[in-house]
């Protein structure tokens, strides 16, 4: 009995302790938005979720920002910015 309850407590604690849900859209908009106001919350989820994609598939960050400076039209620090965001919120 005592190994249930000690399994028990255990459990619980490794949920309570667990990270939190991966972030929302919401979150990574309201993040990039007030910095880079001439892009739309679409162009930026876009970019975002490519970002994601590249990384997961292997690609090298740095390659990442070139990938979504060259997409968007915007400085290699903007997009060092949203491949940041994007694999911290939405990946």
């Amino acid at each position: 009995m005592r190994h249930l309850v000690v399994a028990a407590v255990t459990a619980g604690l490794m949920v309570a302790l667990a990270a939190p849900a991966a972030a929302t859209e919401e979150e990574y908009l309201r993040e990039l938005q007030p910095r880079y106001a001439f892009l739309t919350a679409q162009e930026l989820l876009i970019e975002g979720q490519r970002a994601c994609a590249a990384l997961s598939a292997g690609v090298l960050a740095p390659d990442a920002v070139k990938m979504v400076s060259a997409d968007l039209g915007i400085s290699t620090g903007a997009a060092m910015d949203i491949v940041s965001r994007a694999n911290l919120r939405l990946c």
